[in-house]
């Protein structure tokens, strides 16, 4: 739960602009603040160092992709409590398999309709038990 006054914070990493534009826009209206990232490492990057309340993922990315990702900050003692949703256009039922064995909690499929990615989203924030003590 945030602190009073601080808004929950989402990591949004996708490599398409125009998903991360449209997300951003649509979380913020909700009163969530957003992080972005184009890439896996930039992701894994702002993931550590700030730390948001949840993080959603695409599957596909460059450098590394969104499963790679998510291994890694399993493995990071300062992440490995954030819960992770992962969102692809692929149609892949092996990818959502792996992300279900993997502990992903949702996975949103593109395009998606704008209250499924905000009742997901929320369902993810809710599913962070640690409490903030500052807004980021």
């Amino acid at each position: 739960m945030p602190a009073p006054g601080a808004k929950r914070v989402i990591l949004v990493a996708d490599d398409d602009d125009s998903i991360l534009r449209v997300v951003t826009m649509m979380l913020s209206t909700k009163g969530i603040r957003v992080i972005t990232a184009d890439d896996g490492e930039q992701a894994l990057e702002r993931a550590t160092k700030q730390l948001p309340d949840a993080i959603l993922l695409d599957i596909r990315m460059p450098k590394l992709d969104g499963f790679e990702v998510f291994e890694k900050l399993r493995a990071n003692p300062l992440t490995a409590h954030i819960p992770v949703a992962f969102f692809t256009a692929d149609k892949d039922f092996t990818d959502f398999r792996k992300a279900q064995e993997m502990g992903s909690l949702i996975y949103i499929s593109k395009p998606f309709k704008p209250n499924t990615l905000i009742d997901s989203v929320t369902m993810l924030l809710a599913s962070n038990k640690r409490r903030r003590t500052t807004d980021i």
